[in-house]
C-alpha cells in the first residue's frame, strides 16, 4: 500500500474478482490508515482499477489454496500483528471499533502474542442473512486476528484454519460476509470446491453413495441446522449442500484443476 501506516495491526486481504464487495470491505481500513496487503489471484473484472484508484499496490500470486495464499500475503507485512479479511467480507462501524481498541492494547504492549482474537461473520445468500451455509452456520466466529511470530495458517487444502495461539477472545462487532450472489457463482464455486476437494483427497467413487450421501446432507443443513427459516433461499443452500455432497462421490479422482 502506498499509504505510510501508523498502526499496529497489516490488514491482508486475498482478492479474485470481486468489484462488487471489495470498496466496502477496504475503505474502513483507509480511513483508519491501516497497512493493507492484497494478493490477487488473477482478476479479471474491475478489481484491479478500483484499488489503483484507491492508491493501493497490490501482488500477484497464483492462488492453489486458501491457507497458502493467506500465508503467502501474510509475508508482506509490515507488523506481526495480522488480520485477515476476504474480499467479501465488509466490517461493521462496531467491528472497526474493536479493532482499534485492540491496536492501542497493542501499542500499550497489553496483548501476549499467543492470543488470537475470533470475528463475527454473518452469512449473505442471494441478498439474505442466512442461518446456515455448508459448511458452516451462521454466525460462525473463524480465528482471523493474531500475531505471526505464534500463528499461522496451517496446510489443510480444505477447511484451513490458524493455528499457533494458546489463548483466544471474541471481538466486537461482525463482518457481513457477502457470499453467492447469484445461482451462476454458486455453481461455478460448487464445481471449484469439488475439485479442489478431489485434487488433495482420494475419495472412492460412488454413485450410490453420492445420491445417499446428497439426501442426507440436504436433511442436515435444511431441517437440522435451520435452512428451512431462510425460505427460498434456505432450500436453495441445502440443494447446494446435497449437490456438493453427491459431486464429491461422483466426479472421478481426477487432480486437475
Amino acid at each position: 500500500m502506498t499509504l505510510e501506516s501508523i498502526k499496529n495491526i497489516s490488514v491482508c486481504i486475498p482478492t479474485y474478482n470481486c468489484d462488487s464487495t471489495i470498496e466496502k470491505v477496504i475503505e474502513p481500513f483507509i480511513q483508519n490508515k491501516y497497512e493493507l496487503i492484497v494478493m490477487d489471484s488473477g482478476s479479471t473484472d474491475k478489481t484491479l482499477e478500483i484499488l489503483q484508484s484507491y492508491g493501493i499496490n497490490h501482488h500477484y500470486h497464483p492462488y492453489e489454496t486458501h491457507a497458502q495464499q493467506m500465508n503467502h500475503t501474510i509475508s508482506f507485512a509490515r507488523t506481526d500483528w495480522i488480520l485477515c479479511i476476504d474480499s467479501d467480507e465488509i466490517p461493521s462501524t462496531e467491528f472497526m471499533n474493536a479493532i482499534e481498541a485492540i491496536n492501542d492494547l497493542i501499542s500499550k504492549h497489553h496483548i501476549s502474542i499467543d492470543t488470537a482474537y475470533r470475528i463475527k461473520r454473518i452469512w449473505n445468500v442471494l441478498g439474505k442473512d442466512v442461518n446456515c451455509m455448508y459448511p458452516c452456520s451462521s454466525p460462525d466466529y473463524p480465528v482471523r486476528l493474531f500475531n505471526r511470530k505464534c500463528c499461522r495458517y496451517n496446510d489443510a487444502p480444505v477447511d484451513d484454519k490458524v493455528i499457533g495461539f494458546l489463548k483466544e477472545e471474541r471481538l466486537q462487532g461482525s463482518v457481513h460476509h457477502i457470499t453467492f450472489q447469484s445461482i451462476d457463482v454458486m455453481k461455478l464455486k460448487l464445481n471449484a470446491y469439488v475439485e479442489r476437494l478431489l485434487r488433495y483427497k482420494n475419495i472412492k467413487q460412488s454413485r450410490l453413495k453420492g445420491v445417499c450421501s446428497a439426501l442426507g446432507a440436504f436433511y442436515k443443513w435444511y431441517f437440522v441446522r435451520g435452512g428451512w427459516k431462510d425460505k427460498k433461499v434456505g432450500i436453495i443452500t441445502a440443494l447446494y449442500a446435497g449437490f456438493y455432497s453427491y459431486k464429491k462421490y461422483t466426479c472421478g479422482t481426477e487432480k486437475s484443476r
